[in-house]
């Protein structure tokens, strides 16, 4: 499980409170500008689950045909290898805006 606090404001589909262009989150619980967020990300066995501010957000079962439709009519579909590795790294990015982490964790379950 990774959890980190995140300092962000609210953005577009591919915010904090999102899946990339994937999925939206089932229900908006990120905290105003200038305050903390608390997000999490736990994978175990192909389901993913994302953590805002201890709700659960999203939560998907990825390597399915569900998952490979998804990529398949997103931005991603001329790129073959994303979201298809169960080991590797771990990237924090912003989209030209401002973001803060803090307190980063990760941790093998």
């Amino acid at each position: 499980m990774i959890t980190t606090g995140i300092l962000t404001q609210k953005s577009s589909s591919t915010g904090l409170e999102n899946l990339y262009d994937l999925i939206s989150s089932y229900k908006e619980t990120i905290k105003p500008a200038l305050e903390w967020n608390i997000a999490g990300i736990k994978g175990v066995k192909g389901k993913l689950n994302l953590y805002l501010n201890e709700e659960n957000i999203i939560a998907i079962t990825i390597w399915i045909d569900t998952w490979k439709k998804l990529m398949a009519g997103s931005k991603f579909k001329n790129t073959p290898d994303f979201g298809i590795y169960k080991k590797g790294k771990i990237g924090l990015q912003d989209h030209g805006t401002n973001r803060w982490f803090r307190n980063i964790k990760i941790r093998n379950l």
